[in-house]
């Protein structure tokens, strides 16, 4: 009886010891509603003060408002005669014609001339204490100090409160400026506008005085040349008038295509001529308002609820990561442990490092 009880108790302690070893320390999911529960308020906490923080900051930050206008920039002309002689002779005509794509203009919008054009426009605007009257540096309240230059801090936040965005399908620019007035917003966009077609005019005269230089360049070279071809013709016809040779006949036809050519090419130049000075004083806008800017008269909404319960879930998982921290800093030892000593040595290292480089 007593080896048979031996032997039972021999097998079970065999029984036992065989049997997997439970980790105590593993990650399981019921462990991680443990620490959940037994950290409820640190990530309740957590949560709530971000949420709280997030609503206080929408409620009390300011008001601002859009307003929104659409373009389209007026179609390209059939290339003129002189672009065409131009590519002739080396010098490109269809550059022009090709700043007329959407993307160009929503470029443009961004681009330091039209910025440095809108900030020194000067707008009116009916504030609580009253009309004030001035430009944006004035108007955003920018202060002149030795290191910083007003005009450039304008144009930056100038360029972060504007977009311009294109339709693909139909080719329209959609503008939209914001700011903490509702007046300002539309003076702004019309501003845009026209520092948009001040930019174009320009660059349109001056591709028009251009042409016309040269236009009128080659037209006095292709007088000259219709001249002598005509002279060349008046002698022969007084030296020959009464010959009728076939080799007299076949020059005076070969001197008659001679003069019509040049007589060809003299023509196209002078009209030519005469609409490169039409261009170069035309004034009309290049592009065209379909939807041009209003007053809003309501203010953008602040967002206040959608950020009130992202800030809740952010929270909440950063109390959970917390509350797992502390947990894990428990469970290893808290202070005294070794892995803790090792990484105060290691931060303090990291952290030291940049000092003293600085110091050699």
């Amino acid at each position: 009886m007593t080896n048979q009880a031996t032997v039972s108790t021999d097998k079970n302690v065999l029984l036992t010891s065989a049997r997997p070893a439970v980790d105590d320390g593993g990650i399981s999911m019921l462990r991680l509603v443990n620490i959940a529960l037994r950290r409820l308020w640190l990530i309740i906490g957590t949560g709530g003060l971000l949420g709280v923080i997030a609503l206080v900051t929408g409620l009390t930050s300011s008001r601002t408002w859009s307003s929104d206008a659409t373009f389209v920039p007026q179609g390209a002309r059939a290339p003129s005669t002189v672009s065409s002689l131009a590519a002739q002779f080396g010098l490109g005509g269809g550059a022009a014609e090709a700043g007329q794509s959407p993307q160009f203009y929503v470029d443009l919008v961004g681009t330091r001339e039209v910025l440095r054009g809108v900030v020194r426009s000067t707008y009116t605007v009916h504030t609580d204490t009253g009309v004030v009257t001035g430009d944006l540096v004035k108007l955003y309240g920018i202060e002149k100090k030795p290191k910083n230059n007003p005009e450039n801090s304008a144009m930056r936040l100038l360029r972060d409160n504007v977009s311009a965005s294109p339709s693909v399908k139909t080719g329209v620019i959609t503008l939209r400026a914001t700011t903490g007035y509702p007046e300002l917003s539309a003076q702004i966009v019309t501003s845009f506008f026209a520092q948009i077609n001040k930019f174009n005019l320009v660059g349109r005269q001056s591709r028009a005085t251009s042409e016309r230089k040269f236009t009128e360049e080659r037209l006095n070279e292709a007088q000259a040349a219709l001249t002598i071809a005509e002279d060349n013709m008046e002698e022969f016809l007084r030296s020959n008038r009464e010959s009728a040779t076939p080799s007299l006949q076949l020059r005076r036809e070969r001197l008659n295509r001679v003069v019509a050519t040049r007589q060809q090419v003299y023509t196209a130049l002078a009209q030519s001529f005469e609409q490169s000075k039409i261009e170069e004083l035309r004034d009309t806008p290049a592009i065209t308002v379909v939807d041009p800017p209003v007053v809003p008269m309501e203010p953008n909404p602040r967002g206040t609820i959608a950020k009130t319960a992202k800030s809740l879930v952010f929270g909440a998982l950063l109390g959970a990561m917390l509350a797992f921290l502390l947990d894990y800093f428990q469970r290893s030892g808290g202070r005294d442990s070794e892995a803790f000593q090792e990484f105060v040595a290691l931060s303090r290292g990291a952290f030291n490092r940049p000092f003293r480089a600085r110091k050699k």
